[in-house]
């Protein structure tokens, strides 16, 4: 039997804990369980061939120490990664701006609280292992001699950044694919209805919902328009998605705006502001006046 084994696999557990949490903030929650298991596993085998209590107790305290430290960087992390597919799932720039304004400010306090006990509890568990280290020191107890124990402050943290990487990237491409699927099925629904697109000028929808949103909402959200108007402006938005809005009125703030994938950018590239173009899309919403559609193709 090996000594210590209970005290080596249960003090394994909180650093393990902690390293999960970061490796969870990283990986968006991907795969988390298989996480947990190989980093309790990578914690055991940290502090498995010591043979003192006192060397797996310093050990374990240090690894706990490192996972505490590694808090703020997994957060900021984990803002990124929830920034760019908050925003990514929007099209449109006023969306899209307000989106990008929420995610900072909520990164940033998610990033300071972190921080705050990220730190505060790294240096407590850095002044508990350097006290076991001076018991070591004190006993004569030498330090491991195994790659480890040589390098035991950086295990842990290249353990888990690995392991993000690998188990997140896992993860993303099972996402990848399910999102590849709906974004087929969602195409070829939208296939199927281009026969059935209602006809409406820009002008006409504008006004729609200028009058009465309720109405215009009943008549034509989420249903597939075909479009005729003059182009008052093209131009990207924070994501660089294309889009053409029409000339509604003669001094506009708001329009109607219709959004393009990335891929039609050649596309519009060719087209002139008071330019006559005929359109395709799916009507989103109104935002603050401006009426949103998505999924647009030119038509003529």
């Amino acid at each position: 039997m090996k000594k210590n084994m209970f005290l080596k696999i249960s003090l394994s557990l909180l650093p393990a804990l902690l390293f999960t949490q970061n490796y969870a903030w990283m990986t968006q929650n991907r795969l988390v369980g298989w996480g947990f298991i190989l980093i309790w596993l990578l914690m055991v085998a940290t502090v498995w061939s010591l043979q003192n209590s006192t060397q797996v107790l310093n050990r374990s305290f240090r690894l706990t120490e490192i996972s505490l430290f590694l808090m703020p960087i997994s957060t900021m992390i984990m803002s990124l990664g929830l920034g760019s597919s908050a925003i990514s799932s929007t099209t449109d720039a006023a969306e899209q701006a307000g989106t990008a304004i929420g995610t900072a400010i909520g990164g940033t306090l998610v990033t300071i609280l972190a921080f705050i006990f990220g730190i505060t509890g790294g240096i407590i568990f850095h002044i508990i292992a350097n006290n076991y280290s001076k018991k070591l020191s004190t006993s004569g107890t030498e330090k491991p001699r195994d790659f480890l124990g040589k390098h035991g402050l950086v295990t842990g943290f290249i353990g888990v950044i690995l392991l993000a990487i690998i188990l997140g990237s896992i993860g993303g491409g099972m996402s990848g694919q399910k999102n590849a699927a709906n974004t087929l099925a969602q195409s070829k629904a939208t296939d199927t209805k281009s026969e059935e697109a209602i006809k409406v000028t820009a002008v006409a929808l504008y006004n729609a919902y200028k009058n009465n949103e309720v109405a215009a909402n009943q008549q034509y959200k989420n249903k597939l328009v075909e479009i005729t108007g003059v182009v008052d402006t093209i131009g990207e938005d924070i994501t660089s998605n294309p889009y053409i809005s029409f000339k509604v009125q003669q001094y506009q703030i708001t329009s109607v705006q219709c959004m393009f994938a990335k891929k039609y950018a050649d596309q519009l590239a060719t087209v002139s502001k008071g330019q006559s173009i005929k359109l395709k899309g799916t009507v989103s919403d109104s935002l603050a006046g401006q009426v949103i559609v998505r999924d647009c193709q030119i038509l003529s």
